[in-house]
């Protein structure tokens, strides 16, 4: 359904696995899905948003809190653990985003560009 990558510079995994949570629940709400089924290889992030584990670490409150906020405007978000091997297609993103070292102002600027492109 959607796809996209920026690069966040120095940060943690669970940091990086917290925003691409936000930045996924955000373009499913603003399509307006709401009915959700998000799939992670963080047993972290998806324990916690699952209410399993609470959120010690002050540099995760922030975007979980934004996660539930997005989360709770749908009218179902289940979250399910999947295994790191079949989540191929974010390991490839992450990679990218990496590689390119582009930043999320950068990232929504050139969708931005894209999709002027393809709509006009």
């Amino acid at each position: 359904m959607w796809e996209g990558y920026f690069f966040l510079g120095i940060c943690t995994n669970n940091q990086a696995e917290y925003q691409g949570l936000v930045e996924g629940l955000k373009a499913a709400t603003e399509k307006g899905m709401n009915r959700l089924r998000v799939q992670g290889d963080s047993q972290l992030v998806i324990r916690q948003m699952k209410g399993e584990y609470a959120v010690k670490n002050e540099a995760l409150r922030a975007p979980y809190r934004e996660a539930k906020t997005l989360a709770s405007s749908c009218d179902e978000c289940h979250f399910e653990h999947v295994e790191r091997s079949l989540n191929s297609i974010a390991d490839r993103l992450a990679n990218v985003a990496m590689d390119e070292r582009r930043s999320h102002q950068e990232w929504l600027t050139l969708a931005g560009a894209l999709g002027q492109a393809k709509s006009g």
